[in-house]
Order: C-alpha cells, then structure tokens, then sequence
C-alpha cells in the first residue's frame, strides 16, 4: 500500500506486513532496524517437529528465541535448533526417564554463587531445568552444569547484581536530619529501597545514602 512517501505498508518474504513506514524506511529497514526486522519476521512462524506443532512466540536473539507448541508447553532454543528441527518435549524426556535412559534429577539441591539455597523442581534434559531458591524466586531453562557450578540466578537477575543486592540489604545509614535509614532492598544504585526508624519506606540512590543526602 503506497499512501506517499511517508505512509506505506510493505511485506516481508515470509508474508509479515510492515505496516505506515517511510519510503526511506522500507528501503533501509533490514539493516538499519536490524533487531525489529528480526523480530517482524520471526515471531509468528510455526513448524512441525516430530509431530507438535510449534509457533515462535518471541525473538529475542539468533540465539534465544523462545517457542511455544501447541499443548502449551514453551521452551527458549536457538535459530539454529529451529532451523535443524531439534527442539526436545518434556513428554519426550518423561517417557525416556521412564525408560531409565535420561536420569530425572529432580529435588537435587545445591548452594548458588550468590549464597542461597536451590533446588530442582523440574528436569526436563540436561539443558532445560527449573530450579526454584529457598527465597522462592524461579530460574527457567537451567542448564544443569550452570546448575552444579551454582552459577544460577533467578530469571531477570545476574550475579554481580544479585550479590550487590544480598550484601546491600540490611546496611544501615544516618542522614544529615538525624534519620537512621536501613536498606530492605536493592534494585541497582539508583533504586535503593529504604525505611526509617518510624516504619516510613520510599526510594532513593545508594550513594545519597551513603552521603547522608536523604531528606
């Protein structure tokens, strides 16, 4: 659809419509919007794989890209599984634990790099486990030598991050009006989570803190 050269809907080779882009932007969008482009193109796209049928659900990166089958079941696997068809099923390792083929090691628990207890709460294959901490919070699509190594976090967190976070909680400060501030969270330097001695909470920088700059 051509509505000038600032309004036009374009297609992709695998059909996806683009849709009030520029001209310019059509002419330069595969390079220039090179992770938009991916993501137009890929998300959507289904395939049958010994006999499930699955659909990319969300682009992320060439190599995590996370893809849903029809019975619901999702897994995160690369383009290039995608692309050779090997994207295991956790009825496919259930029934070759079964088997005795694939050894189920869930309920091992191990300590994290980070200082908290974990524990397995779903094997799926050696690349693909749930892993649940003591804390509560769940990392998906754990590798199992991450997992023996401790090198785990929970989903949306790395380590340096969550080590920060652990070794910050608890840390108490007095501000130039007298207050007395204790962290009870930690989100990064800009965010840090404070209540006074009266119970009252807000939100301030790790290092205003630090200096007493808390009003």
């Amino acid at each position: 659809r051509y509505g000038g050269c600032r309004d036009i809907d374009f297609s992709l080779s695998n059909g996806k419509i683009i849709k009030h882009k520029s001209l310019q932007a059509f002419k330069e969008y595969s390079w220039t919007n090179q992770i938009d482009y991916n993501k137009a193109y890929w998300e959507g796209l289904t395939k049958t794989i010994n006999g499930r049928k699955f659909t990319i659900k969300t682009y992320y990166t060439c190599t995590k890209m996370l893809v849903l089958c029809e019975d619901g079941f999702e897994k995160l696997i690369t383009k290039n599984n995608w692309d050779k068809g090997k994207i295991s099923h956790k009825d496919d390792v259930k029934l070759s634990q079964k088997r005795g083929i694939i050894k189920d090691r869930t309920g091992e628990t191990k300590k994290s790099v980070i200082g908290i207890d974990m524990t397995i709460t779903e094997y799926i294959g050696c690349n693909d486990m749930t892993v649940t901490f003591s804390d509560g919070r769940i990392a998906r699509h754990v590798k199992y030598q991450a997992f023996d190594s401790g090198h785990v976090t929970p989903d949306g967190t790395n380590i340096v991050s969550e080590k920060l976070r652990l070794q910050r909680i608890g840390e108490k400060y007095q501000v130039k009006n007298g207050k007395v501030y204790t962290i009870i969270d930690y989100v990064s330097s800009a965010k840090t989570l404070i209540q006074d001695e009266c119970g009252n909470i807000k939100t301030c920088s790790y290092y205003d803190l630090k200096r007493g700059k808390v009003a």
